[in-house]
């Protein structure tokens, strides 16, 4: 899966430098191709606040909170998706297939 095909962005090339993510969605582990990977984080329960009502500025649909994480004498804020919400109906339906057809 690749974030590009998902926000309608061009097709996606993949090379040495194309990085993928593992994650557990569907109950079933997938790896997605997204852009970059900065870091990675472990956050706990309370470093995560609820997201902020952005109005119609926002399509906030796949938001699900925001934590800030201070690195030195610098603040980042982090916004954390439910990378569920942020797949299709029909993705998340293929996986589970997939997953299904592996158990057999």
């Amino acid at each position: 899966m690749s974030t590009c095909i998902n926000v309608g962005i061009s097709a996606p090339s993949y090379d040495n430098q194309t990085v993928t993510i593992v994650l557990n969605v569907a109950e079933s582990v997938v790896g997605m191709v997204v852009d970059a990977v900065q870091d990675v984080v472990a956050l706990k329960a309370e470093d995560i606040k609820p997201a902020p009502d952005f109005g119609n500025a926002v399509a906030s649909q796949h938001i699900v909170g925001i934590a800030t994480l201070s690195q030195a004498d610098a603040a980042r804020m982090l916004i954390l998706m439910d990378i569920e919400q942020f797949m299709t109906s029909a993705e998340i339906g293929v996986i589970s297939q997939s997953s299904k057809i592996i158990a057999e």
